[in-house]
């Protein structure tokens, strides 16, 4: 009896303090402060609503801004280029993950355009060995290498690999490796020296960069073989890739291009191996956008672009760009 008391005596004090409340509330909706506070919070929010419609008007109009900027500039880069890479032999390198083949395939022009000839295009990626206990014997055999340690073992690969590519006097070697390696993909013709490397890094974890700093990872010893051999080299990475790897590869002194994709980046490759070396893009490792130009006017009367080669063009496709080779677009495996 005593609990149902308690009972129903909590039920009658809970139902007084909800009419309370209900009372109070309710008189307090029509005071001219509360309706005020209200019309502020509304007028507050509008604001905002329309400070927001602004901004992203303007950055869109920004962002259009940038794409005719960089498409006025890439119609810029035959021009610029032009018969810079004359006589050179260029070797393409590509390491890392995330790299379109539609990148490698504008390098490639870009190269052909300048002057150049593109020897050979390597895919290294890690795992260079392979599983199977026996390719991975005949590798390490072929190679020299007799540490059974793997992280010892792929990095005296990587830098056997590269001296061949470099000094061409090892294509039987690289046959073989490429033949069972699960990471090495050639293409191209490995029988000749080449006069200077195009290293193109693709995306990276953080691992990968710590092990880039410590000198552990197979771009590393890349980086470092380059450097030994003395032979110009340049490494590129995309605008937008997630974690820059050119501060690392500053450190070997290898000249760095931290926007391959863009115009500006394009200009700086050629640029840099004609010569001029230093860390050019956008990024804090880069020194400046562009090395200093020193262009020249064209004779009367002649057009340079009417002696540069078209690239290929796939039926249907517009033809945004003297420079850019046309191609799908999308992630592939870049150097089959």
């Amino acid at each position: 009896m005593i609990e149902l008391r308690y009972h129903v005596a909590s039920l009658v004090a809970v139902f007084l303090a909800l009419a309370v409340g209900i009372l109070i509330g309710s008189s307090m909706v029509g005071t001219p402060s509360v309706e005020s506070q209200i019309r502020r919070l509304k007028s507050d929010f509008d604001r905002i609503q329309a400070e927001d419609r602004r901004l992203r008007a303007e950055n869109e109009q920004l962002r259009g801004q940038a794409r005719l900027l960089e498409n006025a500039l890439r119609q810029t880069v035959p021009a610029v280029v032009q018969g810079r890479l004359v006589g050179k032999r260029i070797g393409l390198l590509i390491t890392g993950q995330g790299i379109d083949t539609s990148l490698v395939r504008e390098t490639k022009y870009l190269l052909t355009t300048a002057g150049a000839s593109v020897g050979s295009i390597t895919t290294l990626q890690e795992p260079l060995l392979p599983e199977n206990p026996n390719s991975r014997q005949t590798i390490l055999t072929r190679s020299g290498i007799d540490t059974q340690d793997s992280t010892r073992a792929e990095r005296q690969l990587a830098a056997r690999i590269t001296r061949a590519i470099v000094r061409g006097n090892e294509p039987d070697l690289l046959r073989v490796i490429g033949e069972f390696s699960p990471g090495l993909v050639l293409d191209g013709d490995y029988t000749l020296p080449i006069d200077a490397v195009t290293l193109i890094v693709g995306d990276a974890t953080e691992a990968q960069a710590q092990a880039m700093s410590d000198g552990t990872s197979i771009q590393a010893r890349i980086a470092d073989v380059l450097r030994e051999e003395g032979i110009a080299a340049v490494a590129c990475e995309r605008a937008e890739c997630p974690l820059s790897l050119m501060a690392y590869f500053a450190r070997y002194s290898l000249t760095t291009v931290d926007s391959l994709d863009t115009a500006v980046g394009k200009i700086a490759l050629v640029l840099a191996l004609a010569g001029k070396q230093g860390h050019y893009g956008t990024k804090p490792s880069a020194a400046q956008v562009l090395p200093d130009l020193d262009l020249e006017p064209m004779p009367k009367g002649e057009s340079p672009a009417r002696s540069l080669p078209r690239a290929p063009q796939e039926p249907g496709q517009p033809r945004e760009s003297l420079l850019l080779a046309p191609g799908r677009s999308g992630r592939g495996r870049a150097g089959r």
